[in-house]
């Protein structure tokens, strides 16, 4: 998904000199995720509109929900935070879920059913056995089209509130097939080698598995 327009395609020449890269040699690459502090930059500025989104792309992972031993004791960086000792997860709800931001499908991020049966953060095994409470990672639902980028600065703070969350496009590089998910978390850890984490639903509706390249657009409203 090399550029075509000479003007972008300067862009990308630029972007290089700096080690802020959109594509690597007409391919994907690791560092492509630099592209996003490089577009909240040049937002800032009021002569670079030759991008209307920002383009990145990379390996991608699956996380969010009660079976993701390495996210389930986690927060989420862009949904409303409560200290859990003095609010269960069936008071979060009462408090937040009829606001909470939905996906394309009109369905919330977080399971309702799940949220008002639980009268505790109960406690479970993370990733390397790490004991822990839970947090709302473990109330994700999986069917959900949420998704977690290494996104940060006045880009999500401008886009992303308790009602509102930043829209992304997703595209399965391979097939084409996409779908667009809200952006609810910040990751994944850069150890993952990975540059997009992804729900089981949107991995599911646009048939990607982990270490699969895609291609996702930060959307403006």
């Amino acid at each position: 998904m090399g550029f075509k327009d000479q003007r972008n395609m300067a862009l990308q020449s630029g972007l290089n000199n700096f080690g802020t890269l959109l594509l690597v040699d007409g391919d994907i690459g690791d560092k492509s995720i630099h592209s996003l502090d490089a577009y909240m930059h040049m937002c800032q500025s009021k002569n670079t509109d030759v991008l209307e989104v920002a383009l990145c792309g990379g390996r991608c992972s699956g996380f969010g929900g009660p079976n993701d031993s390495g996210d389930r004791l986690e927060w989420q960086a862009y949904l409303p935070y409560v200290d859990k000792t003095k609010v269960t997860p069936q008071q979060y709800w009462a408090l937040y879920g009829a606001g909470l931001p939905r996906d394309e499908n009109g369905r919330s991020l977080l399971n309702e059913a799940a949220m008002k049966s639980a009268t505790i953060w109960e406690r479970k095994t993370g990733v390397g056995g790490v004991e822990g409470t839970v947090g709302l990672s473990n109330f994700l639902d999986e069917e959900a089209l949420y998704l977690a980028l290494r996104c940060r600065g006045s880009l999500v703070r401008a886009r992303c509130s308790s009602t509102k969350l930043l829209r992304v496009m997703i595209v399965n590089q391979r097939t084409g097939a996409f779908c667009i998910a809200l952006l609810s978390d910040y990751g994944p850890h850069t150890s993952t080698k990975r540059n997009i984490d992804l729900s089981p639903g949107v991995m599911k509706k646009i048939d990607v598995k982990t270490d699969d390249i895609v291609v996702f657009y930060l959307l403006q409203e």
